[in-house]
């Protein structure tokens, strides 16, 4: 019995002379029947019909809208405490946010989140001396300044 060598689609549509398919068109006429589809007729190991992005059994998935973003994962920015005698000063870096940075101070745990394209930042830090409600912050350059004032001066 003799063993055929198992080749693959494109070398069968090689050695039949005809062009391969483009990423335009996935249909090509068969020679053997003339109609357009994308396998070949009586050429064994071919499919008519079958599509590669999606085989028998297969669901293809849907496709992302690209309206919608997708977030990789809450970041949480790299950041240092500096104590100071009158304040506390908190630098984060947070590259890439281009829209609203939100920060809130409750129980001495300040928590800043900030979100850029295709970036989430979220960082809770925990402050080592009691501060004042209000603070200041300023973004420039992808760092982020929160400067708090102390309630008691350090000793």
């Amino acid at each position: 019995m003799k063993r055929q060598a198992k080749i693959g689609l494109g070398e069968k549509i090689n050695i039949l002379g005809l062009e391969k398919l483009g990423s335009s068109s996935r249909s090509i006429v068969c020679p053997k029947c003339g109609r357009r589809h994308s396998g070949l007729c009586g050429i064994p190991g071919t499919v008519t019909g079958h599509t590669p992005s999606a085989g028998p059994g297969v669901t293809p998935r849907p496709k992302r809208k690209s309206s919608t973003p997708i977030y990789p994962s809450k970041t949480e920015p790299l950041f240092d405490v500096f104590e100071e005698d009158s304040c506390l000063k908190v630098i984060l870096e947070m590259p890439g946010v281009e829209g609203k940075i939100r920060v809130s101070l409750k129980n001495q745990t300040l928590r800043v989140f900030a979100e850029g394209k295709n970036r989430f930042y979220e960082a809770e830090i925990k402050l080592p001396r009691k501060v004042k409600t209000e603070f200041s912050k300023k973004y420039h350059n992808g760092i982020l300044t929160i400067i708090l004032e102390v309630l008691e001066k350090k000793e």
